[in-house]
This record gives C-alpha cells, structure tokens and sequence, in this order.
C-alpha cells in the first residue's frame, strides 16, 4: 500500500468538478441515503475547497496569470481535460486574474487524463500540437 504523504494533494477545482458530477448522477443520491458514503471525507473535501479560495488569491495561479499576462510572445497552454491539475487551471483561468492572460494565451484541450501525455494517441496530439505553433 502506498504511503499517502507521498501523493499531491487534489486542487480544489478538481475536487469541486467530481462533486459537481456526482451531484448529477441519481446513483449518487442513493449511496448517500443508504448512508454508503464517507461523510467525514465529505466534509474534508468541502473544507478544502473553502480553505483554497481564500488562498488563491497568493498563490501560484496568480503567479502564472501575471506572467502569462505579461509575455511578449504567442503562448498556448496545452491540456489534458481529466487531469487534476488541468482542471484547477481551467477553473483559474476562468477567474478575473487571468483577464490580460485570456487576451494573449490561448488553450487547447486533449480529452485524456493523463498531465504527461503518455499513451501514444496523446503524444501523438502533443507532437501535433508543437508542430503546428512552430510552423
């Protein structure tokens, strides 16, 4: 069994999108009223998402939104739509801090939750993708 200290923890977009999805699904809803879900991880999933908008506003999403709004050359930020950390990054992207960054960058998106792009489809896309910003 792995030892949890050595996993990222989840953002909080990420975590907000898989409620928002199970909010959707009917089957859900019965898991919760025949009490088959862990209510204290529950609670620590919404404390989480509470705590992280108060701390966004420091963080590395504004950060990257100064410095995305400030480049000087074209950029496209390239992301796997399953990914946790792409997840969070769309939900900030969204946000008011990434105004100047949204009139300059742009994205693309790969249906894959894989950050790395490790199948050979995926590299296949992210070869696609270098190749046609470089030509």
């Amino acid at each position: 069994m792995g030892n949890r200290s050595n996993r990222r923890p989840t953002p909080a977009a990420a975590i907000r999108a898989r409620y928002a999805e199970r909010l959707r699904d009917p089957r859900e809803w019965v898991r919760l009223l025949r009490g088959s879900v862990d209510i204290r991880k529950l609670v620590s999933g919404l404390l989480k998402v509470y705590r992280a908008k108060s701390q966004q506003e420091n963080g590395l999403p504004a950060r990257l939104a100064t410095a995305l709004g400030e480049a000087r050359i074209p950029v496209t930020v390239l992301l796997a739509k399953g990914d946790n950390a792409a997840i969070a990054f769309r939900d900030a992207w969204a946000g008011p801090a990434f105004e100047a960054a949204r009139a300059k960058a742009g994205i693309e998106e790969l249906d894959s939750a894989s950050h790395s792009f490790a199948s050979v489809g995926d590299k296949q896309w992210l070869f696609e993708q270098i190749l046609k910003k470089l030509s």
